[in-house]
């Protein structure tokens, strides 16, 4: 090349100048380990890797696994649980302003002491201006109370232990009634929850979100265990298949008649009516 000329000679990546390469012409030797690149510009070591065994899948995976455990562990049902705690508990701290929550609860029980010196205080005083017949008169007001309370104590508990026998006995009566139909034993149990009063969710409080999850998980539990029974009982050759019936409805043509295809609206009206008229003779 002559003197004072500029070599614009345009190199492709990728490639060398073999004479401007390195001195003496010689290209550089790729260095080890460097990857090839594709015509698309992608690494040709680069494999496609399936998206459960990705470390983000599995590092995702193992937190929400590791989630579930800590809400379990605290007794919530889900993240929405947890988060209606913490607003409950961030509304607590605001309240208290900080102030010491001990100090506050001795507080209270103090003023409830002293509540109660002065309802004595007070009954003493109404004792010493009685005279016997006012105090005739409030023993036997006071016995009335007592006797009033105590017989409302004693039919809340014979209602309550009526109740409990009934249910007993309703849930007996399912039992029962479900042991002389054509079930499968593994069927008994849910069968016996549905219809039975032993259901959680008939007596879950509707406004505890947490009772809610743990009455609805424990009843998606025993229907997934009556889904998997069903699936072992046909897997044991113990159940079968219901038989599909035909696509026509089982309106097939009498053996040796072909059925015409109806080819307008004024056809199957007629056909419709043929089938209606049939119908009720039968």
């Amino acid at each position: 090349m002559a003197e004072g000329v500029v070599d614009t000679t345009i190199v492709p990546v990728g490639e060398t100048n073999d004479n401007a390469a390195q001195p003496g012409g010689n290209s550089p030797d790729p260095s080890p380990g460097a990857e090839a690149n594709t015509n698309d510009g992608s690494s040709a070591s680069s494999d496609t890797v399936p998206f459960d065994q990705d470390p983000k899948w599995q590092s995702a995976r193992a937190a929400e696994k590791n989630l579930n455990e800590l809400l379990e562990s605290k007794g919530f049902g889900s993240i929405e649980d947890l988060v209606t705690a913490l607003e409950k508990g961030s509304a607590l701290e605001e309240n208290l302003s900080g102030r010491d929550l001990t100090e506050i609860l001795e507080s209270h029980e103090t003023l409830q002491e002293y509540q109660r010196i002065w309802a004595e205080e007070e009954r003493n005083k109404q004792l010493e201006g009685e005279t016997p017949a006012d105090t005739i008169a409030r023993l036997e007001r006071e016995k009335k109370e007592l006797e009033d309370t105590f017989n409302k104590e004693k039919s809340a508990q014979t209602a309550a232990q009526e109740a409990v026998e009934a249910v007993k006995q309703y849930n007996s009566d399912v039992n029962t009634f479900v042991g002389k139909q054509d079930l499968p034993e593994e069927y008994h149990s849910f069968a016996s929850l549905l219809m039975g009063a032993d259901n959680p969710m008939l007596d879950v409080d509707m406004t505890d979100n947490r009772a809610f999850t743990a009455s609805a998980t424990s009843v998606i539990d025993q229907l997934k265990a009556f889904e998997q029974s069903v699936i072992e009982r046909y897997k044991a050759g113990r159940t079968e298949l219901p038989p599909t019936p035909p696509a026509d409805g089982g309106n097939s043509p009498a053996p040796g008649l072909k059925r015409e295809p109806i080819k307008n609206l004024a056809e199957a009206k007629k056909v419709a009516l043929e089938r209606l008229t049939a119908a009720r003779k039968q």
